[in-house]
């Protein structure tokens, strides 16, 4: 039977097992540099490993990643890099394919973890990063935020980005970013009952801060709390690490305790937090 095809397909495989920096494979061509074309609409099967037996897929483990409230992938110009993310996709854990994914599965290409798709304005990256060559290795992370705010790297590795020129006379349009900004997509979230984003502030001169969901009426603490974003109300620059602090006493079925760290806050700091109620 032929298959439909809507995008390009990139099925890698993350190994926690290989060498850092060469744990993405692709697991059609085996490769550990997996090559993708610019500007077309690309689909990521993703599978999770810790380890993986290429003879034996049976014997291989997989993660179990029912403690994940997201997972990341993200292409970045580098690995060492510091400039803005290239193009990138985050899939909430209610959108997963599978917290536990069987080897064998995965090996039949019958199921997948998770399964990031990039439409082809998000892969139509600049021209100008290619400084005139036909193709471009970029370096690409696929990471985790847990349940529990913590910060999770499965795997790394590069990719090839090629040029298939086909684009008419000039260069295509600039990839005009999402069609909708963060704020309005997070509203939509909300709206959909599936979480609740609000707004919280951390004092000028302090390190703490607390985020009041009372509103909400949860009969219970919520079954998730995490920071999607922090910014100082004065605009000065530099990195900003806040985060939801969590015990019996800081996580409560009305309020959760913010922390950020304790040489970043001259100015008030705006912070978004996610709130997912517990389940009935």
């Amino acid at each position: 039977m032929a298959t439909i095809l809507d995008a390009q397909i990139l099925r890698l495989r993350c190994d926690a097992k290989q060498d850092k920096g060469k744990n993405l494979i692709d697991e059609v061509s085996r490769k550990t540099r997996a090559e993708v074309w610019r500007g077309s609409a690309l689909e990521i099967p993703l599978g999770l490993f810790q380890s993986y037996v290429q003879a034996d897929p049976a014997s291989s483990v997989a993660f179990d990643i029912q403690n994940m409230a997201s997972v990341s992938v993200r292409f970045k110009e580098s690995q060492t890099s510091d400039s803005a993310t290239v193009a990138e996709k985050t899939v909430l854990a209610a959108n997963f394919t599978a917290n536990t994914l069987d080897p064998e599965d995965w090996a039949a290409g019958t199921s997948e973890h998770l399964r990031p798709a990039l439409t082809d304005e998000e892969m139509n990256f600049s021209t100008d990063l290619f400084n005139g060559q036909p193709y471009r290795d970029f370096w690409v992370v696929v990471s985790g935020l847990t349940t529990e705010s913590e910060k999770v790297t499965f795997g790394g590795g590069t990719v090839r980005v090629h040029r298939p020129n086909d684009e008419p006379v000039g260069d295509p349009p600039e990839n005009p970013g999402p069609a909708i900004s963060a704020d309005e997509a997070l509203a939509l979230i909300a709206a959909a009952g599936v979480q609740n984003t609000l707004a919280a502030t951390i004092p000028a001169d302090s390190a703490t801060g607390t985020v009041d969901y009372t509103a909400l009426g949860l009969s219970a603490p919520p079954a998730f709390v995490g920071v999607v974003s922090a910014t100082r109300r004065g605009g000065a620059g530099g990195k900003i690490d806040v985060w939801v602090r969590r015990d019996e006493t800081d996580w409560t079925t009305t309020t959760a305790q913010l922390q950020a760290a304790t040489d970043q806050h001259d100015d008030i700091i705006d912070v978004r937090v996610l709130v997912e109620p517990a389940a009935e």
